[in-house]
């Protein structure tokens, strides 16, 4: 598979890609890695994700089985409704930084930072600031 993981947006096909043990259900590990995977590039976030997963998980596991499985995930109100929402929001504004920098960073010289997300264009008519001696 090319394409890498599908997104949110199918979310069947979400849940069947990231059922890595075919088990028909998902435990908290794999909605974890399946959102590393999908929204986080990286694993910077990989803590913050892990700790809304488990805070929210009994909301979401309808039978308290430990597991959610695809009618749990698919369902109006489901993990997967709910994983939509919260993170098509994000999904957005990183499609909209990556196509910024990819925009500005062509022949701009301009320096762009991962880590801040933001992009600061280079001018060489602005001087550096630098403390006085005295």
């Amino acid at each position: 598979n090319n394409h890498g993981p599908p997104s949110l947006s199918d979310l069947t096909a979400f849940f069947d890609y990231h059922d890595n043990d075919r088990s028909g259900s998902l435990d908290r590990e794999e909605v974890v890695r399946a959102l590393v995977k999908t929204i986080s590039n990286g694993h910077q976030r990989e803590q913050s994700l892990r700790e809304t997963v488990y805070n929210v998980w009994a909301a979401f596991d309808f039978d308290q089985s430990g597991t959610i499985n695809r009618m749990e995930f698919v369902a109006p109100g489901g993990l997967g409704k709910n994983l939509q929402m919260a993170f098509s929001h994000e999904q957005q504004q990183q499609a909209r930084r990556q196509s910024e920098y990819s925009n500005n960073a062509q022949g701009h010289g301009g320096a762009y930072s991962q880590d801040q997300s933001s992009y600061a264009p280079y001018n060489p008519h602005q001087p550096h600031q630098q403390q006085a001696h005295q």
